[in-house]
């Protein structure tokens, strides 16, 4: 199957999975099927990580549409019409059935028979609170709830920019917080990055759940006027620049995450901007750039979620060819949602730092597998889990070593934090005590409750020689995880960004 997009290119969709003949399984029992259909697409998921009821109501619905099973006479009806002729082109749900009803029913029934009525709650040590940093509240749209999309510090000219899901993106005075200037763009602006003589811009087209190819990368120039250089991404979320053919000009990494189809792709940096496509799969969150095998070629690593959830790189091996090797896989119920590379040990391999707390699809619960982890490198790009802080729906974290003692302390938000019982936990700053042993303590402030913080950024703002923090709020109105009175004081007050400056460093 192949999607047009981007101006009369072509890229191959999400290729399928080759499912067994029905007679080939007709000895197999509920979890020799699990093991079999479930490992087809991702990694297997225990029944223990979810509950009976979302397995039963949220997650098994969707698997069975995968498989061509449904009890919904249109499973089309929520989608646009352009969604629809998508999924129908890459046959996402497929018209005939690729397991029986019989065999269908012992795969459910032994989810249900062995997943728990409720999750167990998270090891989390409660954080104390934060004095070290002193809180100021930046209002930017009057009478608007607070729909932050991004926040990007651009050190070189001491600017904050600060994106909204209305389109308009501010550059902020980093000193002052005053704007200098607003831009105005048909989608919301999720990315920014500096280029040699200018600056760039990722709109993501629509923001919500869809498949339609209506994001773009732009530049803007010294005089803030834009032009097109990418048009017909689908649903883009990140961005990174190499130059990864060794051409002389910077390329443009694309995390086109997308819905039921997405891409990651490299375009070259001059035009046209031929795409090259590293995945035909959607999901990719975000990318970096490092050298993994010290040859001298810049590689990707690239983090996938949407059903696969791994963290793969991309060896370059020259002349814009590229080899894939997945270095960490995980189940695809633990919502990935952002990494690193850090060096966090010192012994000279670069570490990761990964988040995981997406909880937005069709398993919403409170999960006690959510948190903040560091994978060490044993020299040879193999990854090992070294250490877990729980932290219910993280978002994103930030590794910097804010207090100047020679660690990297980490700063993180979660948009999915249990803001019911600990609404000050959508902020949580872990203060790195000890390199060597891995251990953290974990603080937030009182003004971490004041919004719903989706993006973090750090720099430093106030140009004192530290690193400072800005939180961006995104009050949805459909958010299932927020009291009916504090989600009513989010959408009256809340900031659209908080700015944390540092007081560590004396």
């Amino acid at each position: 199957m192949l999607s047009r997009y981007d101006e009369g290119t072509v890229i191959a969709l999400n290729p399928l999975p080759v499912f067994p003949d029905t007679s080939q399984i007709a000895q197999l029992k509920g979890e020799q099927l699990a093991l079999l259909y479930c490992q087809l697409c991702h990694q297997f998921p225990e029944p223990g990580m979810l509950s009976k009821r979302v397995w039963e109501q949220g997650v098994l619905p969707q698997m069975g549409l995968r498989l061509g099973i449904t009890t919904e006479k249109d499973p089309y009806r929520k989608f646009s019409m352009y969604d629809v002729y998508t999924i129908t082109q890459a046959n996402i749900f497929p018209k005939e059935k690729k397991i029986t009803e019989e065999k269908w029913q012992e795969l459910v029934a032994y989810y249900l028979a062995h997943a728990p009525d409720s999750l167990p709650g998270n090891a989390q040590q409660q954080p104390a609170v934060l004095t070290a940093f002193r809180a100021k509240p930046v209002k930017l749209q009057a009478q608007m709830p607070a729909l932050t999309t991004m926040l990007w510090f651009d050190s070189l000219n001491s600017q904050l920019w600060v994106a909204s899901r209305t389109g308009q993106t501010y550059a902020l005075n980093s000193k002052t917080l005053q704007a200098n200037s607003t831009l105005n763009t048909a989608t919301p602006v999720v990315a920014m990055a500096r280029g040699q003589n200018d600056l760039q811009l990722l709109q993501i087209g629509i923001m919500d759940p869809a498949d339609q190819p209506l994001g773009e990368l732009m530049t803007i120039n010294s005089q803030q006027q834009p032009s097109a250089v990418l048009t017909g991404l689908q649903r883009p979320v990140s961005l990174t620049q190499a130059d990864l053919n060794a051409d002389g000009t910077d390329d443009f990494i694309v995390s086109n995450f997308g819905n039921y189809v997405g891409n990651l792709t490299w375009y070259d940096g001059t035009k046209p901007y031929q795409p090259h496509a590293l995945s035909a799969k959607p999901g990719c969150l975000r990318t970096e750039i490092y050298d993994f095998n010290q040859d001298g070629l810049p590689d990707i690593i690239a983090l996938m979620a949407q059903g696969d959830e791994r963290l793969v790189i991309y060896y370059n091996q020259g002349a814009g060819n590229f080899s894939e090797k997945t270095v960490l896989r995980f189940p695809p119920v633990y919502g990935s949602s952002y990494f690193e590379l850090h060096d966090f040990n010192h012994d000279g391999y670069v570490d990761i730092l990964y988040t995981n707390g997406d909880n937005a699809d069709y398993s919403v619960e409170l999960k006690p597998y959510h948190g903040v982890r560091i994978f060490e490198n044993n020299g040879k790009n193999a990854f090992t889990e070294t250490f877990f802080y729980p932290a219910y729906g993280v978002t994103k974290a930030i590794a910097t070593d804010f207090d100047a003692d020679g660690d990297l302390d980490i700063a993180l938000v979660a948009y999915f934090a249990d803001v019911e019982e600990h609404p000050d936990n959508g902020f949580i700053f872990l203060n790195n005590i000890s390199a060597t042993s891995y251990t953290f303590e974990p603080y937030t402030l009182p003004q971490a409750a004041s919004g719903h913080w989706m993006t973090l950024e750090t720099g430093d703002y106030d140009q004192d020689g530290d690193k400072d923090i800005a939180l961006g709020s995104f009050i949805h109105v459909r958010m299932q995880s927020a009291n009916a009175a504090l989600q009513q004081q989010w959408q009256e007050s809340a900031p659209d960004v908080l700015i944390l400056y540092n007081e560590l460093v004396k």
